[in-house]
């Protein structure tokens, strides 16, 4: 999963929109299986900007190559990563939003 140079671009900013609305530098991606699908969000304070912001998922969605494209271009910095159950595969990273707009 990845998403277009225009997608993109709009999770960036709603990212930072978000983190700036919520004074809040973490961001939280989610993953997990849910009957058999997999299941991913991103969260700034609790709040999903997958949601929020309708960003795409799904086969044509943000995934890990988005994150690790976000990270490789500076705007976050992975903080912890954590692999949890084996039957669920659920997997939470956190990082830190290093915009210099958002402190």
């Amino acid at each position: 999963m990845a998403l277009s140079a225009n997608d993109f671009l709009y999770l960036k900013k709603s990212i930072l929109k978000e983190a700036i609305d919520s004074k809040s530098n973490v961001l939280i991606y989610f993953y997990e299986w849910i009957f058999e699908l997999p299941s991913n969000d991103l969260l700034v304070n609790g709040e999903s900007i997958i949601q929020k912001y309708e960003i795409p998922t799904g086969w044509d969605g943000f995934g890990l190559f988005d994150l690790d494209k976000l990270e490789s271009e500076g705007f976050i910095i992975k903080i912890n990563e954590l692999e949890n159950d084996p039957v669920t595969l659920e997997k939470i990273i956190k990082y830190q939003i290093v915009d210099s707009v958002v402190i």
